[in-house]
């Protein structure tokens, strides 16, 4: 786990790149990379809290913090104007969860309802 944690300095170093104007390819690098310690402590510290709350709260921390890399990016996609992306990524996450196939059935009939030009086929 040291390696793991030892790509925590990357963290910065995106953040440095992305306002010092550094190229994009460093600064995407460098997140790519340091998000994934981070999606590890996140990880660890969701198991240690449902060991102490029980089944029936670990399951709802579980279910809401699993999927928080997916929320965090939908927000800064919304905010940059990225619909399509946001879009795009709905059967992802769709496909993630606990349960795939009710949840991509849903959002197949649910994005239906909206954008007329998707089809649903099995």
């Amino acid at each position: 786990m040291t390696a793991l944690y030892s790509l925590l300095i990357l963290v910065p170093v995106a953040l440095l790149s992305r306002y010092l104007g550094g190229p994009a390819v460093l600064t995407f690098g460098a997140a790519a990379l340091g998000i994934v310690p981070l999606a590890a402590l996140l990880g660890r510290a969701t198991e240690a809290l449902a060991e102490r709350a029980g089944p029936q709260v670990s399951g709802l921390i579980n279910g809401t913090l699993g999927n928080a890399a997916e929320l965090i990016i939908t927000f800064f996609a919304i905010r940059a104007g990225l619909l399509e992306l946001v879009k795009a990524s709905m059967p992802c996450w769709s496909l993630r969860t606990g349960n795939p196939t009710g949840w991509r059935g849903c959002n197949c009939w649910w994005s239906t309802l909206f954008w007329r030009w998707l089809s649903f086929s099995c």
